[in-house]
């Protein structure tokens, strides 16, 4: 596959948008604590995101300003692809399908063996389950528009980074305080503004959704989780539960990557 060498103006504007939010972002969280990785500080989650914000920021733009971003995607045949996009929106959707759908037989077994999943679940579980369906939010984004992996995690990153804007649950500290004062005034403005500025620049605003929906939830169990392993979250992960849901994102990412890779159906290489 031939690589189209030219300047791609959307990703050039959103990965400069992604730096600019990722700095200030950063700039905002200095006066904030990390604390220690037994009892995590109100910053270190929104200051990873942050840090990871921009240097996915940087890939995409490199790739932006170089052309490289502008090579035709690789899809799968349009039927197969719009098929395993189905099949990866109902596993995003599947605990709203449960509860819509309770009252049909196969959802309402469904259910019960999500109520028992539920049950069974601690911290770890619920912070890899959270992975996992932001993950899957990216990999729509792939197969159906072939793309990015990368584009799809900053998304993620930036909706995230919204999520996490507000009070600390642990500490009480406020992150971010200037975005959480726009989001308690104006919470659907900025909501559809981000969404809007995504899809101008064609990026899959999934991951970004999911991410402000559940970045606050997802960091509370981070935080429990590093407490109860005290700093060391290996053994927490070798749970039977949180095990699965780790492989199974794994494997999901390495597929995504084999998906995408310059060897594969060509010559060329993939865009961001």
């Amino acid at each position: 596959m031939r690589v189209v060498e030219r300047f791609d103006v959307r990703l050039t504007v959103f990965a400069v948008l992604a730096i600019a939010f990722g700095v200030w972002a950063l700039v905002m969280l200095s006066p904030l604590d990390d604390g220690t990785l037994q009892r995590i500080g109100p910053a270190l989650v929104p200051r990873l995101f942050a840090i990871a914000l921009v240097i996915a920021g940087l890939l995409i733009l490199a790739r932006a300003v170089t052309g490289i971003a502008t090579a035709p995607p690789r899809l799968l045949p349009g039927p197969l692809r719009f098929a395993l996009a189905a099949l990866l929106i109902v596993i995003v959707l599947l605990p709203n399908i449960a509860v819509l759908l309770g009252d049909v037989p196969p959802v309402a077994a469904l259910g019960r063996g999500l109520q028992e999943f539920m049950l069974a679940a601690g911290p770890a579980e619920f912070l890899a389950l959270f992975w996992l369906r932001w993950t899957l939010a990216i990999a729509i984004g792939v197969v159906i528009a072939g793309e990015g992996i990368v584009t799809g995690l900053a998304a993620l990153l930036i909706g995230g980074l919204l999520g996490l804007a507000g009070d600390d649950v642990a500490s009480g500290a406020t992150r971010l305080p200037q975005v959480a004062a726009l989001l308690d005034h104006y919470p659907y403005a900025i909501a559809l503004g981000t969404l809007l500025v995504l899809i101008l620049c064609r990026v899959n605003p999934l991951p970004a959704a999911f991410a402000y929906i559940g970045a606050a939830v997802a960091a509370e169990m981070f935080q429990r989780v590093m407490l109860l392993a005290k700093g060391n979250p290996l053994p927490v992960l070798g749970r039977p539960l949180t095990l699965t849901l780790v492989v199974a994102i794994v494997l999901i990412t390495l597929a995504l990557v084999w998906y995408r890779w310059p060897w594969r159906g060509g010559t060329g290489r993939p865009p961001t």
